[in-house]
């Protein structure tokens, strides 16, 4: 048998939320000034509730959600404690909305249709789009403004926030895009732009005007911010921050906006050491806008930043990156850096003697250091680019280690009388990088004990090689050195250690004059030292690993050596004891 209700109908069991109305002004909270159209189960609105405000409402709740809400009086926020007010629904104000309360007050909305009439921001509240699907942002002025959830959240109209603009996913573990929809829609920013978690973007591709008051600060690992190529305004002291990169890896943030600091404006790119891509411009709009730059900052054209108007700080706190990234030759114009980084195609070229208290990374094209003075006190490295020195004039002096990073890279030290100086060794590996030199050039190193080092491929080095002062030169390469050139000293305890792990590898030593004629050479451990002209040469005394005689000509002994290993003599190269013994256990 199936049952049957023979209860009365009422409207009230086809109703699936609650209605409620005000009757009268009064806190949000007090019973009294409401009325609903279902089964009270509370004494105000509650989560999945309507709500329709017709008089003075006040939110005095820490936190309430409603459903869609319709306001035709006031909804206003207390001033005695922060409150937040959620709407999963609509929202649909035709009368006013005032947050204007003197402490931290929320509204949060859930959903797409959103309009307030009348908006009071106030100094202390905060409008959040939460929505997990895309919204309108609504035409209003905002003090701070939050972007959560998923989606896009699309300017619509000229936007204006006057405090913080936070991109915020976090608050529904989503990725939040800014997206302007008109070129017309003006973004101002007069308060500093954050990101509470790493994702959230900025879409500004339709190349709308923007001005930020208040700085911004973001991870380029995590958030795509796309500023468009239109007019971009700094007004006010701020600094732009951009983290996820090193200053120095050659990818950063590119930037194609006009850019113009207004007054005395004062902007600082940095800390951060991301880089900052300029492809457009920077300019001052008078003489006293300044831009500062503590980061790193990549010029990716032929035209200075401030060339116009305004004070350029390029090395501002003495911590500064700065990059000619531009696809062309150009000159650089300053003579002292902290960090620089050389990249794009052509030649970028010394204007003056110049020294950098931090790194050299030459990335890309080729970086002539001409006839000016060039000191480097921090790491070199060059991954796919090209060091030139077109004349013997000018010192050159790397007092941190050279290396390579990369896919290939040359130094080119082809003029005779020219003195390259090293100060903490070198050590790349030559299936990325190769030091070409030519007879007539000095490979001189001074001041510290350091060690030199080829990884794999043999490194044919045609220069002279210069040990100078009581320190000592280890050389430590796996595969291999061709010495063309004469490798001395300049001090009794000037020394050459050849430090070689692999006994097969070692250094040939191809010229006349014996290896350290002043000073020492040690080749006892582990290794193969090769006397290998095609012609006579004389033979540093002293003891051998592994020794080899080659080439041609006579062989010169010039005191006792000794070899503890293996000993050869490749005809048509002869041994001269010279009136010495030559010893092979």
């Amino acid at each position: 048998m199936i049952g049957v209700s023979t209860s009365p109908f009422n409207l009230s069991m086809l109703r699936k939320r609650n209605t409620w109305y005000t009757v009268s002004s009064g806190n949000f909270s007090n019973p009294a000034i409401w009325i609903s159209n279902g089964k009270k189960k509370h004494n105000y609105p509650q989560a999945g509730d309507d709500v329709i405000i017709n008089h003075d409402v006040t939110v005095d709740l820490g936190f309430t959600t409603v459903n869609n809400l319709y306001v035709y009086g006031n909804l206003n926020f207390t001033s005695s404690y922060g409150t937040a007010l959620a709407i999963n629904g609509n929202l649909n104000a035709t009368g006013t909305v005032d947050m204007s309360s003197t402490a931290n007050c929320i509204l949060r909305l859930n959903n797409s249709f959103n309009y307030i009439n009348n908006f009071i921001p106030g100094s202390h509240s905060t409008v959040s789009y939460a929505a997990i699907w895309d919204q309108d942002i609504m035409d209003i002025t905002y003090q701070n403004l939050a972007l959560g959830g998923y989606g896009n959240k699309n300017v619509i109209a000229p936007l204006t926030v006057n405090g913080v603009t936070t991109f915020s996913p976090l608050l529904d573990n989503g990725t939040v895009t800014l997206l302007n929809k008109s070129s017309a829609n003006k973004l101002t920013f007069i308060g500093a732009i954050t990101w509470i978690s790493l994702a959230g973007n900025i879409d500004n591709s339709v190349n709308a005007d923007i001005e930020i008051r208040g700085g911004i600060s973001w991870d380029y690992r995590f958030a795509n911010v796309n500023l468009g190529s239109g007019n971009l305004y700094f007004n006010g002291t701020q600094s732009i921050n951009i983290g996820g990169n090193s200053g120095y890896a050659g990818v950063g943030w590119n930037n194609f906006n006009t850019i113009l600091i207004k007054g005395s404006s004062v902007v600082t790119f940095g800390p951060v050491s991301t880089p900052i891509i300029i492809n457009g411009s920077i300019d001052g709009e008078i003489s006293s806008s300044t831009l500062n730059v503590s980061g790193t900052l990549y010029q990716a054209t032929n035209v200075a930043p401030m060339a116009t108007n305004g004070v350029y700080n390029y090395n501002f706190g003495g911590t500064s990156i700065i990059g000619y990234t531009y696809n062309g030759n150009y000159t650089l114009p300053y003579g002292s850096y902290n960090g620089l980084v050389i990249a794009g195609t052509g030649t970028k070229t010394l204007g003056q003697n110049t020294t950098l208290t931090g790194q050299l990374q030459l990335a890309t094209g080729t970086f002539e250091l001409s006839s000016f003075n060039f000191t480097v006190n921090g790491v070199t490295n060059s991954s796919s680019g090209t060091f030139s020195k077109n004349s013997s004039s000018g010192s050159t002096v790397f007092k941190g280690m050279l290396g390579s990073a990369g896919v290939f890279g040359t130094a080119n030290f082809n003029v005779s009388g020219t003195v390259i100086e090293f100060q903490n060794g070198f050590g790349y590996d030559m299936r990325s990088f190769v030091l070409n030199t030519r007879a007539g050039v000095t490979i001189k190193f001074t001041t510290n004990n350091q060690t030199i080092f080829f990884g794999g491929g043999v490194q044919v080095m045609n220069a002279d090689v210069l040990i100078s002062g009581a320190i000592t030169v280890s050389y430590t390469s796996s595969l291999g050195w061709i010495c063309n050139g004469v490798i001395n000293g300049d001090n009794a305890s000037s020394k050459l250690l050849i430090n070689q792990t692999n006994a097969s590898r070692g250094l040939t030593y191809n010229n006349a004059q014996q290896p350290m004629q002043t000073g020492i050479m040690d080749s006892s451990i582990a290794s193969i030292f090769v006397y290998g002209l095609l012609s006579g040469q004389d033979i540093t005394p002293g003891t051998y690993y592994n020794l080899t005689l080659n080439g041609s000509g006579a062989k010169k002994l010039l005191g006792n050596v000794s070899v503890t290993n293996t000993y050869t003599l490749t005809s048509p190269a002869t041994l001269d004891s010279n009136s010495f013994a030559l010893t092979n256990p």
